[in-house]
């Protein structure tokens, strides 16, 4: 689950951190741009993520979605064009990219469901000819 809210109240974001506790191999992230905040979620916590932003505007829910994480080589971060060189090959598959999340050695593409498999497909293509 997607869940974009405005930064009406973000002094409020250090609660999400608690729906984390207790549940491995799930994805949470939160972003926080000029004007709006991002949560990205698995589905797990779709719950416990409604129950804590309630009472704030949303300005868009996405559900049905998948993650692809790439672990990166910590030299990553000195490679010119990476994430390009990922967005054309996945694009040329014709493949939205919903979100992407990253950290220095981590790449997380958010795909809909039903993109996954030409999204992992084209993903491992790459890999293999690198």
């Amino acid at each position: 689950s997607i869940l974009i809210e405005d930064n009406s109240s973000k002094d409020e974001n250090p609660r999400l951190f608690k729906i984390q506790a207790g549940k491995d191999n799930n994805l949470v992230n939160l972003t926080g741009g000029m004007e709006e905040t991002t949560v990205v979620v698995s589905e797990d916590y779709s719950t416990d993520l409604e129950l804590a932003m309630q009472g704030e505007q949303q300005l868009s829910v996405a559900k049905d979605l998948s993650s692809i994480t790439l672990r990166l080589p910590t030299s990553s971060s000195e490679v010119i064009g990476l994430y390009y060189f990922f967005f054309k090959h996945i694009a040329s598959a014709g493949v939205p990219i919903k979100e992407i999340i990253s950290t220095t050695n981590e790449a997380t593409f958010i795909v809909h469901n039903d993109d996954v498999n030409a999204a992992f497909s084209t993903i491992n293509t790459i890999k293999r000819a690198t």
